[in-house]
């Protein structure tokens, strides 16, 4: 029985979260839920607002002091870490491992045994255009093939669940939209869910289809998103963040975007998911 077999439960509900440090900050009464269908959502909030403690306490780094995350209604345990990847910022690269020697790394340290993984990676290499990279260590690659070279240790380990700081930082515009159509195919066609933390809020409009704000600790704003229907992220960050806005809680709607990129879809779908 999977962990994470398609239910009408959220994938993932944080249920009042709080983690204070001695200075006072930190996150409080933190409530709110990914689904199967708005499951790329944009975590939106400035440096210090609690986004990083957040994600910390989702992968177990920070215990909670108090409230709980459940994973498709279980309470998280190691079990689950198994099945979540955590996509750093680009100062947050290995730099003592090639990009393969990493991605088999990844693998293994989620207890993914060579045998099981040996094809996917080869398939991976092609598909995220590093063949020419092979025995490249990260310091050797641009900012556009560092980012390909995470995500091929990310995808290796056949991750249900990926949180993502700051993923298009330092990219040009083709490799942004090369980066977000991956995220698409992922969210979409694997039912991956993903979460962003992200400065360059504007590029996440046509993205993600839940926005949860957050402010000293706390969250003013959480509902699913569409750019159509909601408008644009910057003005729902001034009225829910600058201006302090109240938000009124309106009914969950579907999100319907698709993707195209099938040869990904291939190579990462587990005959179990069907």
């Amino acid at each position: 029985m999977s962990y994470f077999q398609q239910t009408n439960e959220p994938v993932i509900e944080f249920k009042e979260i709080t983690k204070l440090f001695k200075e006072g900050r930190g996150i409080r009464d933190i409530s709110f839920d990914i689904t199967k269908e708005n499951n790329i959502v944009g975590l939106i909030g400035n440096n210090g607002a609690g986004k990083t403690t957040l994600l910390k306490t989702l992968f177990k780094e920070y215990t909670a002091q108090n409230g709980e995350i459940l994973i498709n209604g279980e309470p998280l345990e190691n079990k689950h870490l198994k099945k979540m990847a955590f996509f750093p910022d680009q100062n947050n690269f290995p730099k003592h491992f090639n990009i393969i020697e990493f991605a088999k790394f990844s693998a293994e340290l989620k207890g993914i045994k060579p045998k099981d993984y040996v094809d996917k990676l080869e398939k991976l290499i092609r598909f995220l255009k590093l063949e020419n990279f092979r025995k490249s260590k990260f310091t050797k690659l641009s900012a556009g093939q560092q980012k390909r070279a995470l995500l091929l240790s990310v995808l290796i380990t056949n991750p249900k669940i990926i949180a993502l700081d700051e993923p298009t930082a330092n990219l040009d515009v083709d490799a942004r939209i090369e980066f977000q159509e991956i995220l698409k195919t992922l969210a979409n066609d694997l039912k991956i869910s993903i979460i962003i933390t992200s400065h360059i809020i504007d590029e996440m409009e046509n993205l993600i289809n839940k926005v949860v704000l957050i402010k000293d600790g706390v969250i003013v704003y959480d509902n699913n998103y569409s750019l159509v229907k909601d408008g644009k992220l910057e003005v729902l960050y001034k009225d829910y963040v600058t201006y302090q806005k109240q938000q009124i809680k309106v009914d969950k709607q579907k999100a319907g975007n698709k993707s195209n990129v099938a040869s990904l879809v291939d190579i990462l779908r587990n005959e179990d998911d069907d």
